[in-house]
């Protein structure tokens, strides 16, 4: 269990942007060699400012909310402030109005973001007794 609780330290630490890993979350990602599949599908995402995931989170939750629009076929006013506020609740103030307007803005440019699970080549080392 020990083994499998750094590997998910590991994991949290290698979705922080490498410009804002602390020394420590650095030497966690190199030590399980921590790698995105497809880090270069959306290295124009990674910003030193803000995380991939709040990047995926911004563009998943507008999604959800187009889709409702369409669905419902009436308009959602205040995107951003809905987005800003599940922020609030997720207790990751900060994001304001404008920061993911001005993020919804680039993903209509530049497409939305995916978010990848790093994974590490020892994953699958459990050994044969487990496997069925």
């Amino acid at each position: 269990m020990a083994e499998d609780a750094a590997l998910v330290e590991a994991m949290i630490a290698a979705h922080v942007h490498p410009a804002k890993r602390t020394e420590d979350e650095k030497s966690l990602v190199a030590a399980h060699r921590m790698s995105f599949s497809h880090e270069e599908e959306y290295r124009q995402f990674l910003r030193p400012k803000t995380p991939a995931v709040d990047h995926w989170f911004i563009g998943v939750a507008a999604h959800h909310l187009e889709r409702y629009e369409k669905e419902a076929g009436t308009r959602i006013s205040g995107k951003e402030r809905i987005i800003a506020r599940l922020f609030d609740m997720m207790g990751e103030p900060g994001r304001t109005e404008g920061s993911i307007s001005k993020e919804l803005r680039r993903q209509k440019i530049q497409g939305r973001p995916r978010l990848s699970l790093p994974r590490s080549p020892d994953d699958d080392n459990y050994g044969p007794d487990l496997l069925p």
